[in-house]
């Protein structure tokens, strides 16, 4: 028998040993281990949580005019929305910078996120969309539409039409 056979052989003979005993340890490596237990449950609920919270994208490109870029990045303000980027002005740092600068001279609170893998799991290949996700389901929305009525159509024709629906209200 080789090596590795042997010792998964030994193995698989320890853990049928081990199953059936109960074994105590001290009250105060318990209380870690009951620590810990907790701790994981909790991080492993709040990472369910999290994917089943619903999600407002907006996805924008550097490649819009300036005077457009900014005047959508105004209108995902008044939602709480910060615009996802795909990527890099040329795929440089300092033009990226450069570019953000710019933006930001013209309106302070400028502000976006760079996320390649955001586009990616929802193809999005045109700019601007919205995605608007609701537990397994999303809906997407392409075009220059103000978000207003990018909400609109999604709460009169999409899956997640609920949750646009609320959007739109807190913003009343």
């Amino acid at each position: 028998m080789d090596f590795m056979k042997q010792k998964q052989a030994e193995l698989k003979d320890f853990k049928e040993k081990l199953s059936g005993m109960n074994i105590n340890i001290p009250q105060s490596q318990q209380s870690l281990v009951d620590k810990n237990s907790a701790e994981i449950t909790s991080q492993q609920k709040q990472a369910v949580e999290e994917n089943q919270e619903p999600k407002f994208i907006y996805f924008l490109s550097f490649s819009i005019p300036n005077v457009g870029l900014l005047s959508m990045v105004n209108d995902a303000k008044k939602y709480g929305i910060t615009p996802t980027m795909r990527g890099l002005v040329n795929n440089d740092f300092r033009e990226t910078a450069k570019k953000s600068f710019e933006l930001s001279k013209e309106d302070k609170d400028f502000g976006f996120i760079i996320d390649p893998f955001l586009f990616r799991d929802y193809g999005i290949n045109a700019v601007p969309a919205m995605v608007i996700t609701c537990g397994e389901k999303h809906d997407l929305v392409y075009g220059s539409l103000p978000v207003k009525e990018a909400l609109g159509k999604v709460a009169r024709e999409g899956d997640c039409s609920e949750i646009a629906k609320k959007i739109l209200a807190a913003d009343k």
